[in-house]
C-alpha cells in the first residue's frame, strides 16, 4: 500500500503525538526546535490533514487502524489541552492519547511496510 501525501502527513503527526519525550523537551525544557503546542498537535492530525473528514467518509487505512483513530479523536475531544504543559504531560488522559497515537502509528507502519514488500 502506497500512502498518499495527506496520509504521510497523518503518520508524521502521529509520530509527534506519540513522542512524549519530545513533547517534554519542547514544552518544558525550552527546546529550540519548532514544535506544535498540544492544541496544534491535535489540529494538525485531524483537521489539517483532513483525517477527520476521511474517517467520516469511509475507510482510510484499515478497519482496525481506523477504529483506533476514531477512538483517538474522541479522546482528544475530551481532554483539556489548555492546562499548563507540566500538568498536561502528567495527565493520565494525555498519556492515554500518546499511547493510542503510538498504537495507531505502529498499525499503519506495519500494514504499510508489509504491503510495500
Amino acid at each position: 500500500m502506497s500512502l498518499a501525501p495527506w496520509q504521510r502527513m497523518v503518520v508524521e503527526c502521529l509520530r509527534e503525538l506519540s513522542d512524549l519525550d519530545l513533547q517534554k523537551r519542547a514544552w518544558l525544557a525550552s527546546d529550540d526546535r519548532i514544535f506544535p503546542d498540544p492544541t496544534e498537535l491535535i489540529c494538525q492530525l485531524f483537521d489539517d490533514t483532513g483525517l477527520e473528514e476521511e474517517l467520516e467518509a469511509g475507510q482510510v487505512f484499515s478497519p482496525k487502524c481506523d477504529a483506533l483513530l476514531r477512538d483517538l479523536s474522541r479522546m482528544c475531544c475530551e481532554i483539556d489541552v489548555d492546562k499548563p504543559p507540566r500538568l498536561l504531560l502528567g495527565d493520565s488522559n494525555w498519556c492515554d492519547i500518546v499511547k493510542m497515537a503510538g498504537v495507531a502509528l505502529v498499525e499503519i507502519e506495519k500494514r504499510w511496510t508489509r504491503s510495500a514488500t
